[in-house]
């Protein structure tokens, strides 16, 4: 395995992470509530997900060129093409 393989593969296990930490706590909340998780509560976790990403982007983008933005969205496409190649 490269070093870009290893870091890809490190990468994706944190982000696995973050994601079942999320839900955990949205989990929880519904119990909490006396109702199991359902299919809003889930795209609720999706939602914090990808408002956390474009916190992250804007961080890492100073925006010098005015084109934030646009690099933003063809990373979330990059990554939307992936999903639906099964990558």
């Amino acid at each position: 395995m490269t070093n870009e393989e290893a870091l890809a593969q490190l990468w994706q296990q944190n982000g696995s992470d973050i994601a079942a930490a999320i839900t955990e706590v949205f989990t929880a909340k519904a119990v909490a509530e006396g109702r199991t998780v359902d299919a809003a509560d889930l795209l609720e976790v999706t939602g914090v997900l990808l408002t956390a990403a474009r916190e992250i982007a804007k961080l890492a983008d100073d925006n010098a060129d005015g084109q934030r933005d646009a690099r933003y969205a063809m990373l979330l496409r990059s990554h939307a093409d992936a999903v639906e190649l099964g990558s």
